[in-house]
């Protein structure tokens, strides 16, 4: 499936480089549930880790799905 001109995404490209701007977001993402996850440990709010802790972890997961056109 084609979601712009430049990217693809689909279970076929799992194994395909990601486009540079996916990885951004994905890893900007990681980044604050890694933030979030541990202030919420801190502060002990166990049940916003766990949300973040399963929302880092799909996102991170999910940024494989995407592949430039032409690869």
């Amino acid at each position: 499936m084609r979601i712009s001109k430049n990217t693809e995404v689909g279970w076929g490209h799992y194994f395909a480089p990601t486009p540079k701007n996916i990885q951004k977001i994905g890893d900007a993402l990681v980044a604050l549930c890694l933030f979030v996850t541990g202030y919420a440990v801190i502060m002990e709010v166990k049940w916003l880790a766990i949300i973040f802790i399963v929302i880092g972890g799909a996102g991170s997961f999910l940024q494989k799905f995407f592949r430039p056109n032409g690869t």
